[in-house]
């Protein structure tokens, strides 16, 4: 009988023997602390197709647990959105300067975390309570691959490789900012949104 070690005691997931020196297991991934994001904001009855609402900053390395999504119903709304990231040195009208542009990925690798074309982000005519807002291919879905717990840049990458990029070699240690970006707009009201984000850290 053969035992298979994770990656908590090899550089290889499923070797038979231990590395040794055995390595050292991020802390991301071996009881670190749970950290906690969140923002909430209005829905700009202005807001346009060109625009996007930033959340809040992350940083290339976190592994994102959970991403929940909460909204007040608003029956009179049509609001397609992506949920993504966005460069955090770029400000303004930046629909296409997602995470991913500056390597060659078209617009279609913006929604790294929910597209518009998914469930619930197609309409907000009903109240949201904390829906998982991690439903886009890089998380879930046949043959995709699952990147909760993964570092946030390996998700990225699965995302930038479908839309014809180039994929970061490593963890390129930036800050990115965790964007909402309309696709569809018309009737807009103020409607009250909750953003919150569960994640672990590597020290």
């Amino acid at each position: 009988m053969v035992d298979f070690f994770s990656d908590h005691w090899t550089s290889t997931v499923s070797k038979t023997s231990i590395d040794r020196p055995k390595v050292k297991t991020p802390g991301g991934v071996s009881g670190a602390p749970i950290l906690y994001k969140r923002a909430s904001f209005t829905m700009p009855t202005t807001v346009a197709t060109t625009e996007i609402i930033r959340l809040f900053p992350v940083k290339s390395n976190i592994r994102v647990l959970e991403l929940l999504t909460s909204h007040t119903a608003d029956a009179s709304t049509t609001l397609d959105a992506n949920v993504g990231l966005a460069l955090a040195s770029t400000l303004g009208s930046v629909n296409s300067n997602y995470v991913g542009s500056d390597r060659g990925a078209s617009s279609s690798g913006g929604a790294v975390f929910a597209s518009f074309v998914d469930s619930p982000f197609n309409d907000i005519t009903a109240t949201l309570s904390r829906v998982d807002t991690l439903i886009s291919n890089p998380w879930t879905g046949a043959g995709n691959g699952e990147s909760r717990g993964k570092q946030l840049w390996e998700a990225v990458n699965f995302t930038i490789n479908f839309a014809g990029g180039t994929v970061f070699p490593y963890d390129p240690r930036e800050t990115w900012d965790v964007v909402m970006t309309p696709i569809t707009v018309a009737g807009v009201v103020a409607s009250e949104y909750v953003v919150e984000m569960y994640y672990v850290e590597d020290k």
